[in-house]
């Protein structure tokens, strides 16, 4: 998939089914900074990639916020919204996990904008309302 595409989704289960379908469009993975305010739905599209290339069940899948990182089988989840250096990020020894193979998917991905490589696709999230969702998905 190359470009950008802008999908409107209406609830947390079509949230769910994006991540599902990115999965497809990016079958060997790659590093994909999610971009939107608390509650906007990043968390939820991680949920439908790790459903779509594990065996994980998507209602296991939380946000590592507290401990900054969840591994699952080819999905690294990152959560940054309590990191506040760059070299925090170092400190933990997070940086190997940006080359892993898979699918990257970060959180507050700014954070460490200055570690990642040019070649990261960024998803936008937008919040509307209490369902819907303007979610843009931005191709390296």
């Amino acid at each position: 998939m190359g470009g950008k595409r802008r999908i409107i989704t209406s609830s947390q289960d079509e949230t769910i089914e994006l991540g599902r379908q990115i999965a497809s469009w990016f079958p060997e993975g790659g590093i994909f900074c999610l971009k939107g305010d608390l509650g906007s739905g990043k968390t939820s599209l991680v949920k439908g990639i790790v459903a779509a290339v594990t065996t994980e069940d998507p209602l296991n899948v939380t946000s590592p916020t507290f401990s900054y990182l969840n591994i699952y089988d080819r999905v690294y989840h990152f959560d940054l919204y309590r990191l506040t250096h760059v070299q925090q990020f170092y400190d933990l020894g997070l940086q190997d996990y940006l080359l892993a193979e898979g699918f990257v998917c970060i959180e507050w991905s700014e954070r460490i904008a200055s570690l990642l490589p040019k070649n990261v696709h960024t998803i936008l999230f937008e919040y509307v309302d209490e369902h819907t969702r303007v979610i843009e998905v931005l191709c390296a």
